[in-house]
């Protein structure tokens, strides 16, 4: 419930694949910081898959590192292939991070319903600490908030270049989701 970790994870993300186009094996060096970005976010993130192994340890704990490695690194592929959209397109600006946003949402779609689906870990899911910002799903969808939430965290990035039309557009939107969501709460 700490969404500043998922804004500046997401930046970051948009950081290191702007490191990834200045090299020669641009798509594969994409692929793998995709990958790596989402293996992390579901190591940490599906923490909680520990204690249904712990119900019968003697029978199931030999299968605890299966699942913490295995499932993570199966979803990692989604964030590699998230990734590819705004790489393959070389856009410069703010348009490589609408592509990104774009590329990343479609592949969390996807990893909500490919194979049934497995939707845990949204990125909309980071606004678990303000009710008021969660009520926007009742506007945008699950998945509608997690690509706001994809577009605010890389346009993260701008600062370093120090552009902020972006940065804070999106912020004042989010402030907007924020206050219909006080009255909605109301």
């Amino acid at each position: 419930e700490f969404f500043p970790a998922v804004l500046l994870g997401l930046a970051g993300l948009a950081l290191l694949l702007d490191g990834a186009e200045e090299g020669p094996h641009r798509g594969r060096a994409a692929a793998i910081t995709g990958w790596a970005f989402a293996f992390g976010q579901f190591l940490i993130g599906l923490h909680w898959i520990v204690y249904p192994f712990m119900v019968d340890p003697g029978d199931h704990l030999w299968q605890l590192p299966l699942a913490l490695t295995l499932l993570p690194a199966g979803l990692g592929l989604f964030g590699a292939l998230g990734v590819l959209p705004a790489l393959l397109a070389r856009r410069p600006g703010m348009a490589r991070l609408l592509l990104l946003a774009i590329g990343y949402s479609v592949a969390e779609w996807l990893r909500g319903h490919v194979l049934t689906g497995f939707p845990w870990n949204l990125p909309a899911y980071g606004w678990g600490a303000s009710l008021a910002v969660l009520q926007g799903g009742a506007l945008f969808g699950a998945y509608g908030l997690s690509f706001l939430t994809i577009l605010f965290g890389v346009s993260l990035a701008e600062l370093t270049r120090r552009r902020l039309v972006l940065p804070l557009a999106m912020l004042v939107l989010f402030a907007g989701l924020w206050g219909f969501g006080m009255l909605r709460l109301a």
